[in-house]
C-alpha cells in the first residue's frame, strides 16, 4: 500500500507584508524562496494532515484549512475568499446538531503530525 500524501497548511507573508492561508504537499517550495531565505517574506507552518477522507464527512485538508482560517482570520489578508466555507456550510447542513467548529478541532487533535 502506498504511503498517504500529507499537505502542510501554513501562512505566508509575502514583500509586501500581505498574509495568505495555503496548503501544499512540499512545503520547501515556500521555505527555500529567496525572500524567506533574506528575511523578507516568512513561512508558519500550523498544521501537518494526511491527503484522506473521513469517513461521513469528505476530505479532511478543506476542513483544515478552514478550521485555520477561523483560527487565523484577525492575521491574514482578505482577499475575497474564505477557504473551505463551502465544505463547512455543507457540513453545517448535514450535521445541524452538531458543533463543526468543535468536530473539526477533534479532527485536527487526531491527523496534525501524523507524518
Amino acid at each position: 500500500m502506498a504511503q498517504q500524501p500529507y499537505i502542510t497548511i501554513f501562512t505566508f507573508t509575502n514583500r509586501k507584508g500581505e498574509t495568505r492561508l495555503k496548503s501544499t504537499g512540499d512545503v520547501t517550495k515556500f521555505t527555500n524562496r529567496k525572500g524567506v531565505r533574506d528575511d523578507k517574506e516568512t513561512v508558519e507552518e500550523y498544521g501537518v494532515y494526511p491527503d484522506i477522507e473521513v469517513e461521513g464527512m469528505g476530505r479532511l485538508v478543506p476542513r483544515m484549512m478552514y478550521y485555520w482560517w477561523t483560527e487565523l482570520k484577525d492575521e491574514i489578508d482578505p482577499n475575497g475568499k474564505v477557504v473551505g466555507a463551502n465544505f463547512f456550510k455543507r457540513d453545517k447542513k448535514k450535521f445541524p446538531d452538531i458543533d463543526i467548529l468543535g468536530r473539526y478541532e477533534e479532527l485536527h487533535a487526531k491527523f496534525d503530525g501524523e507524518e
